[in-house]
């Protein structure tokens, strides 16, 4: 493989991987904006759309999702902290948001979708 083909193969690969994390965002604040107004954690918020199969490549997407999420307009945090629920956290505390209804707002970018 030539050096020119190699630089194309890696931009295709680079271009599949941003299209892919795009396709997850966008997946995961279709059924986000889904969920009805109430509090929930990040945990609940990530069980809410793995059961719908959506899953990222990376699972440090999940806390740049949520953490997109709570520097939004349409999750709040409460101040308030639970016990994890997955055997995996040990039961390490997690903030609680609270879940505008509506389409969700994120820095600046209304996502709505109709359904």
């Amino acid at each position: 493989m030539d050096e020119q083909q190699a630089g194309r193969e890696a931009q295709d690969a680079v271009l599949d991987a941003a299209e892919r994390r795009a396709l997850f965002r966008s997946r995961a604040f279709e059924i986000f904006e889904r969920l009805p107004a109430g509090e929930y954690t990040g945990e609940d918020i990530r069980l809410a759309i793995q059961a719908e199969g959506v899953e990222p490549d990376h699972v440090n997407a999940w806390g740049a999702f949520i953490g997109t999420l709570a520097r939004g307009e349409d999750l709040h945090d409460t101040g308030r902290v639970r016990a994890m629920r997955a055997r995996g956290s040990h039961g390490r505390r997690t903030p609680i948001y609270q879940k505008r209804t509506g389409p969700v707002r994120v820095q600046g970018v209304l996502f709505s979708w109709e359904g």
